[in-house]
This record gives structure tokens, sequence and C-alpha cells, in this order.
């Protein structure tokens, strides 16, 4: 069973919204991957830890993510753990980009469908949750057991 249901990928600019993400999706009920660094240890060791056993990716797409070493790495590792494993493991979070931007930045990732937020307002953050979570319940009906499901919608 994976520990986390969502690892939070972002740049380091984009520290304060992605921690306001990271709190907003455990609010929700989702399991995060973020920044989950133990002192003494490795870092890499730790975020391929953290990847291996996280079912969903969730990348902070902005201007910044494409120029940072370790965010590109993150985005490779789900990128290959994706093509390895069944079905979607990705979910682009487009912060104040627009789609020329990420064309630009990634045609990979433009193709990918996306949560879209224009802003880094609390409000954007919260959309941006709120759908991440829809799109992680969509995503994980088709491939995690029920119980998995029921705890993070216990409407089912």
């Amino acid at each position: 069973m994976d520990a986390f249901d969502v690892y939070l990928v972002h740049a380091g600019e984009d520290g304060e919204p992605a921690s306001c993400l990271a709190s907003r999706l455990s609010e929700r009920g989702l399991r995060v991957w973020f920044n989950s660094f133990t002192p003494g240890l490795r870092l890499r060791q730790q975020m391929e830890d953290g990847l291996r056993r996280s079912t969903f990716g969730a990348v902070l797409v902005t201007t910044a993510l494409f120029k940072k070493k370790w965010a590109v790495e993150e985005l490779d590792a789900l990128m290959s753990l994706e093509t390895t494993t069944d079905g979607v493991r990705i979910i682009p979070i487009w912060l104040g980009v627009s789609a020329k931007d990420v064309t630009e930045l990634s045609p990979m990732m433009a193709a990918r469908s996306a949560v879209r937020v224009h802003g880094f307002d609390e409000q954007s953050l919260r959309i941006a949750a709120d759908e991440t979570l829809e799109a992680v319940l969509r995503l994980a009906a088709d491939r995690s057991p029920a119980s998995d499901r029921e705890r993070l919608d216990p409407g089912l």
C-alpha cells in the first residue's frame, strides 16, 4: 500500500503557495508528501522513496519549475514511474501560467489536462486543492481498493 496519496513537486521559489496547497490537500483527507525530510538522511534517497510510495504526483507548474534541477528530476522520475505502472500518476496544476507558457516550458506537460488556477492567492489555492482532490478521486477509482476510495470520499 502506498504511504502517500500525492507527492507535491514544486520549485523552491514556489515554497509558500506549495506549502499552502499541501495544507489544503491534507485538510481534504489526502496524505501528502511535501518536503517530508528527515535531518541527516540523504535528500535524493528520501525524495525517491517518497516518489515510489506515492500514488500520484501533483506538479505545481509555474515559470520557475523547469528552471530547477531537483523539480525537473522529480518530474522525470514521475514520468518514468508512470510508464512502468498502470495508469496516470501525474496531475499538473498550472499556477499563474498560460497554455503558451507551459507549451514553451514543456510541450509534454502542455499536452496533459490540468488543474488551472490563475493566481497565488488563498482562493486560487483552495480551488486548486478542490480540483486536485477531484482528480485524485477520479483517477483512483479504477485502481484503488474500495477502502481507499471511502477514506478519501466518505460519501461513497
